[in-house]
């Protein structure tokens, strides 16, 4: 079970208000669903999933200044618009092995295309996977991601015994069979922003974000 984090020991934890997290949550940078009511012995309480929310909001804290947050939600919100990027472009990326790249076809790839590509390079220098074994989850696993749902994805990397899977999930990574072991698990759409974030054009960014949040 995904382990989560009150609303009050967030607050707490990442020094923010409750004014900027409940503004954060309606301009869209963090979904609604990771808000949930639980009954507690004095009442009720929101809890959050830790991790997502945790790298959510240091994603947030370290981008406000500079990009503004109508920006940064068009960002981070799923969808089938958004940037792409040349493979020019993907061969200049520190997250992607130059060998991944050697495996792919195509001239053209979306965000979360290239989220994918940066996902089975982690995982290669994690786990070692032979050329054979990233080679299977880029033509097994790539064209679930083309064909994925609105809404926020979890990328799981599965081992069952010493073969590796992928699995793309929504949000909230599944109780798997006690026989498989989920070794690592990506934030796709979360992915997606940070690097559209970090290679984006050199062009001046228009308006500035609300210094108070």
């Amino acid at each position: 079970m995904e382990e989560t984090i009150s609303k009050k020991e967030l607050l707490e934890l990442k020094g923010i208000t409750y004014g900027q997290l409940y503004r954060w949550k309606r301009e869209g940078l963090i979904p609604e669903e990771w808000f949930v009511k639980r009954a507690v012995r004095t009442g009720q309480e929101t809890f959050l999933p830790r991790e997502k929310v945790c790298e959510r909001i240091d994603f947030i804290l370290a981008n406000k200044d500079h990009i503004p947050l109508e920006q940064m939600a068009r960002i981070l919100s799923p969808g089938p618009e958004g940037r792409t990027f040349t493979l020019e472009q993907l061969k200049n990326m520190s997250e992607i092995d130059p060998g991944i790249l050697r495996m792919i076809a195509g001239d053209v790839w979306s965000g979360t295309d290239v989220a994918f590509l940066a996902i089975v390079s982690e995982a290669c220098r994690n786990f070692h996977l032979t050329r054979a074994e990233a080679g299977d989850l880029i033509r097994y696993c790539g064209g679930s991601f083309s064909r994925r749902s609105e809404g926020q994805h979890t990328f799981c990397l599965l081992r069952i015994k010493k073969a590796y899977y992928g699995m793309l999930t929504g949000p909230t990574v599944p109780a798997a069979d006690s026989r498989i072991e989920i070794v690592q698990t990506w934030p796709v759409e979360e992915l997606a922003a940070r690097i559209s974030l970090k290679y984006q054009p050199e062009e001046p960014v228009q308006g500035s974000p609300d210094a108070s949040d």
